[in-house]
């Protein structure tokens, strides 16, 4: 139709998108327009001969005999064939970009609102870390410049129970005047969370006792509360049990484990638990009571711990 004319220009080599198998003799000079004619009559032929002109093959054409080379040859036709599917058509793309465009924005909303979430968290055990630094310094754990007192220190001798109460207990002097089988009993009361059906009614010699427990405990649960620590008084007060307290009183005094199992409903494995457990907790109080340098409760505290440590609750293995 309109008039050309043939011509020789230079391409650089990332312009080639790919290079056909196919060869083509070409005159050295193709300043000649007859010459460039030759050619252009040669890629016509090409076009005419083959509806798709073959591209050079790395593998069939150039030998290229390579493991890796032939597995990212492979992902490439992939890609490729993904590429020229219904999927990447312009028709399709724009809404398909509107979606993607939709889930970055949903992506950051939600990144924006777990920063959030996070910084809430960390406000709120801000708060609560100030509470218990306020109730702790209300009940002289701490002083004023945060400097652990020596209750602290004792406190944190104490892990196998409530630290705060086992401690006030020491300083009010309450075991100072209770027998090992008393301290037993009454410890007791603080190691044993599990649910039992029967009614606990402690011993004469152990009420007085548990009720300084209970007051002790109420106490420090009000100074909680007031200082904006969310805790029930009552539901605290009442998660220290005395379900165990004769139980223990019991074995302390030298009774059979036969014997005590008959004067409780409790497991004979729950009993065994909190009878190992009381025996920690005492320890800890023993090495507590030896920071402050009270010596005679160390001894009171000792002899009790020898009292429970024995027979079959305490053996390596049940199995001879």
């Amino acid at each position: 139709a309109g008039r050309f004319e043939n011509c020789v220009i230079p391409v650089a080599l990332h312009c080639l998108a790919d290079i056909s198998s196919i060869r083509l003799h070409i005159p050295k000079d193709l300043r000649p327009p007859s010459h460039r004619q030759s050619v252009a009559q040669a890629l016509a032929e090409v076009e005419q001969h083959y509806q798709k002109v073959p591209l050079l093959d790395p593998v069939e054409d150039m030998q290229i005999d390579d493991e890796p080379f032939k597995k990212l040859l492979k992902k490439m036709e992939l890609l490729a064939e993904r590429l020229d599917s219904d999927a990447f058509r312009v028709p399709t793309v724009a809404p398909r970009l509107a979606q993607y465009a939709r889930k970055a924005g949903l992506k950051a909303r939600i990144e924006e609102q777990q920063r959030l979430i996070k910084q809430a968290a960390s406000m709120i055990l801000k708060d609560e870390l100030k509470a218990m630094k306020r109730a702790l310094r209300r009940l002289e754990f701490l002083e004023e410049n945060d400097v652990v007192t020596t209750k602290g220190r004792v406190a944190c001798e104490i892990n196998t129970a409530d630290e705060l109460i086992c401690t006030e207990l020491i300083f009010s002097g309450l075991f100072n005047d209770l027998n090992p089988m008393q301290i037993v009993g009454l410890l007791s009361c603080m190691v044993f969370q599990e649910k039992s059906n029967e009614n606990a009614t402690p011993r004469d010699d152990l009420l007085g006792p548990i009720k300084t427990l209970q007051d002790t405990a109420a106490r420090i649960a009000r100074v909680q509360s007031e200082s904006k620590i969310a805790i029930d008084v009552d539901e605290y007060v009442g998660s220290f049990k005395t379900h165990l307290a004769e139980v223990a009183y019991l074995w302390a005094k030298g009774s059979k484990f036969s014997d005590i199992c008959q004067v409780t409903d409790i497991f004979e494995g729950s009993i065994v638990r909190c009878l190992r457990r009381l025996q920690e907790l005492i320890e800890q109080l023993a090495s507590a009571a030896q920071i402050i340098g009270a010596e005679p409760l160390v001894q009171r505290f000792r002899e009790a711990s020898t009292r429970i440590k024995r027979d079959i609750v305490f053996v390596a293995s049940l199995y001879l």
